[in-house]
């Protein structure tokens, strides 16, 4: 019975992905300066065990904001994002919306005021990170 999986891949194909009891999935590595992609992402949203996701420099696909939420859930972690866009961390917490802890690490250029749009958007969250700015750079 799988309950935890780390794929370090630069492309990583979730499609026909069944995974009953899986708990924890983290995907990407810091170690690809491109970044990992992420195709059939929506068969990420079916894991209905699910609890934690790990993404590490992960892009996705416009579709993903066509996306039903997914419940499941609860624990988030965003690292090693060069630029981590505020459109794509406010696409993932409403495709999330049941997250309540959010960790953000490695990703320059976070500011305070992301912060609080999130908290905002999803009052129960809460969003702990290693640095943030006062605006952009």
């Amino acid at each position: 019975m799988l309950e935890k999986l780390k794929i370090e891949a630069e492309k990583v194909n979730l499609l026909d992905a069944k995974f009953p009891h899986l708990r924890h999935l983290t995907l990407g590595s810091p170690d690809f300066r491109t970044g990992t992609y992420v195709y059939a992402f929506e068969n990420l949203m079916i894991f209905d065990s699910l609890r934690n996701l790990g993404l590490h420099n992960v892009k996705f696909y416009p579709e993903v904001l066509k996306l039903t939420p997914s419940y499941n859930v609860e624990v988030m972690l965003i690292t090693n994002y060069k630029r981590l866009e505020e459109a794509h961390l406010q696409m993932l917490v409403r495709r999330f919306p049941a997250v309540r802890w959010l960790k953000i690490a490695h990703c320059p250029g976070f500011t305070a005021r992301e912060v609080e749009k999130l908290k905002r958007m999803n009052p129960k969250l809460r969003v702990a990170f290693d640095e943030v700015t006062q605006g952009r750079l």
